[in-house]
């Protein structure tokens, strides 16, 4: 966990602004956009270490600066309801909303703040906006559930997953199974070891209605949600089968063209909208046509295809809500407006750094420094583009070449001093790029913190963290502050304990060690947690993981059995119990794969095998989490 989290940090320490796209650049001054980027930053870090004061004054500076950045705004707007201070929220939310209509997570969390402060209605009117737009949006279905209100499909896909549990590697919350279950069988309610109830609208969720409470075995039915069916009969488990037998169905066709997209592979994104396109039509389903329309705008504009963007978006304004066309507009107006394809570049590159299509972004990013290599603020964006995609020797590349161009840029220099203590691992490197700052910007108060992370991954833990301390009280970067702060806080923990802490495994962003197995779930977890499935899976393959390989699978499953396609849904489930039972034949004590066969079992009301499993499960050798989750399971089966 101390890795996981320290790394997340330290990807904002390397990377260049996540959020931080083109307006900026625009707008302020050089100095202006760097007091900006590390006040942003460094409140992305203090929100991801859940200090939330901290967050929220890094937030209002860098809005100080630049009042006009979304991202800042989301993430104050979540920190202030973090905190309890859902008036100021709301606030937040409706400002980002005034200006950006179809930002739909801040419209969740207007929602959940609406509700948060007895706006129920106002609250429902959000959530049913939402669900036209996006009809299996898991958060909202599961908000306007708790309201009493929504059709079947928003109840279907209320449940979805949440934060990492405990031990940092098995990201499983206390009380919530790993596969996205509706509501009507998720184990909820039920506090876990930690004393805390799984996420949800309030702290008190009323069970579903129509739940059996007398059901054997205490487990909860929602009747009037319909029951996932059995899982068909598959030959096998890899992606390439699974993709050749569903040829053609909307479902996968729409995931996997959204993988493509994520990947960078446009054309082949295109393929496969033209696939669920055409099942969509066939079909005669308007709702999900529009959802094929919508990422084709997308890929039209990451094409820079400004004038298709713009007839298509004509094409299906009425389909669209006023909110949503005037949201694209903007976009179009703006691309359509710009004085040169660089531009226009530059723009779309920002869009899909938001969207988290990294590939798409660093291909952007890099023709505009083909045309304009000195441009230091793209340099930067693309290096955290490449960084994002975890393609880390271009994103040494790209940090090299932009301090050749530039060498008496003295934040260059620290760039690659920070990149070689994370994503490749080179103290030496580290060190002579941090003498090179030293003599660029003699006052610059981060050196001395970054000597002591050397001495620290060299093995000279007391003189490392001697100097950290001293450090700390010196340096007036708040991200370095917080990366200080949690590094002392692990250090001071090991030495009660007696233990040893690895701080180069700490500072190592996920997957710089190549092909580890333990870098690849982790990221795979990330993936699957967004629902990124088969970006999920290839990550496990990557792995050799078949336990969490059938566990994408059976997440797909319930995915697409909420989407309406109860057949491949079975069939999905079906490559998930192959590739489970593989794993049991090779490892009959894999705790995993028996939770994993449990809440298969589970969801479909078969308590028998559940228990069964569960039971498997609790007698092999199996992970902090594993077990608990268990042990939550066998509560709810034991007979």
């Amino acid at each position: 966990m101390h890795k996981q989290i320290t790394a997340g940090v330290l990807i904002l320490l390397v990377a260049c602004g996540a959020g931080a796209v083109l307006p900026v650049s625009a707008a302020i001054s050089p100095a202006s956009r760097e007091r900006y980027l590390a006040d942003f930053q460094a409140g992305e870090a203090a929100f991801g270490e859940k200090r939330f004061d901290e967050a929220v004054t890094c937030f209002q500076d860098a809005l100080t600066v630049n009042p006009d950045q979304v991202r800042p705004r989301f993430r104050l707007g979540q920190a202030l309801q973090a905190l309890g201070r859902n008036e100021e929220s709301v606030r937040q939310f409706h400002a980002l909303l005034e200006k950006n209509p179809n930002h739909i997570m801040a419209r969740v969390g207007l929602a959940q703040g609406l509700i948060n402060i007895g706006r129920a209605e106002d609250a429902r009117r959000q959530l049913e906006w939402i669900l036209q737009v996006e009809p299996e949006h898991a958060e909202a279905g599961r908000l306007l559930a708790s309201l009493g209100g929504g059709s079947s499909m928003a109840a279907a896909t209320a449940a979805g997953p949440a934060g990492p549990s405990g031990d940092g590697r098995e990201v499983v919350p206390a009380g919530f199974q790993p596969l996205p279950m509706r509501p009507g069988v998720i184990l909820a309610e039920t506090e876990g070891a930690d004393g805390n109830l799984p996420p949800g609208p309030t702290r008190s969720a009323k069970p579903v209605a129509g739940a059996d409470a007398g059901r054997k075995g205490g487990a909860r039915e929602a009747s009037a949600l319909p029951v996932p069916p059995p899982a068909r009969q598959a030959s096998g488990w890899k992606v390439s089968e699974f993709l050749e037998q569903t040829k053609g169905v909307f479902g996968v066709s729409l995931e996997y063209a959204k993988f493509c997209m994520e990947k960078g592979d446009l054309d082949k994104a295109g393929d496969y909208l033209d696939q669920a396109e055409a099942a969509a039509l066939k079909d005669r389903d308007t709702r999900r046509f529009l959802e094929t329309q919508i990422h084709r705008s997308l890929l039209n504009l990451y094409q820079s295809n400004i004038r298709e963007f713009g007839q298509q978006l004509l094409r299906i304004k009425p389909l669209l809500s006023k909110e949503t066309y005037t949201s694209f507009l903007e976009v179009y107006n703006r691309a359509n407006t710009a004085s040169s394809p660089q531009e226009v570049a530059r723009l779309v590159g920002g869009v899909a750094l938001g969207a988290e299509h990294h590939a798409v972004a660093a291909g952007l990013f890099g023709s505009i420094l083909q045309t304009n290599p000195d441009d230091l603020f793209v340099s930067r964006l693309l290096a955290e583009a490449q960084i994002g995609m975890r393609d880390y020797p271009a994103a040494e590349r790209t940090l090299v070449q932009t301090l050749r161009a530039h060498p008496t840029y003295a934040e260059g220099a620290m760039n690659l001093a920070k990149f070689y203590l994370t994503a490749r691992f080179d103290p030496a490197a580290a060190a002579k790029h941090l003498e090179l700052v030293a003599r660029l910007d003699p006052g610059d108060q981060r050196v001395p913190v970054l000597r002591s992370l050397i001495a620290l991954v060299q093995g000279r833990s007391r003189e490392g963290l001697d100097s950290l301390r001293q450090g700390l009280a010196k340096v007036r970067d708040p991200q370095v502050q917080i990366l200080v702060r949690r590094i002392l806080e692990v250090a001071d923990d090991a030495a009660r304990k007696g233990g040893k802490v690895d701080y180069a495994a700490m500072l190592s962003l996920p997957g710089s060690r190549g092909s580890n197995a333990e870098d690849q779930k982790a990221i795979g977890e990330d993936f699957l947690k967004r629902g990124s499935y088969f970006l999920a899976l290839k990550c496990f393959h990557e792995a050799r993981d078949l336990a969490e390989i059938g566990r994408a699978y059976l997440a797909l499953a319930t995915h697409l059995f909420a989407g309406g396609d109860p057949e491949t849904s079975a069939l999905a489930a079906g490559f998930g119990l192959k590739a489970l039972r593989e794993e049991l034949k090779k490892n009959p004590q894999s705790g995993r794969a028996n939770l994993y066969l449990a809440l298969y079992h589970f969801e479909r009301r078969d308590e028998a095998p559940a228990r069964t499993y569960v039971e498997a499960g609790l007698k092999a050798q199996a992970e902090a989490s594993t077990r608990r989750h268990l042990r939550l399971l066998y509560a709810k089966v034991k007979g």
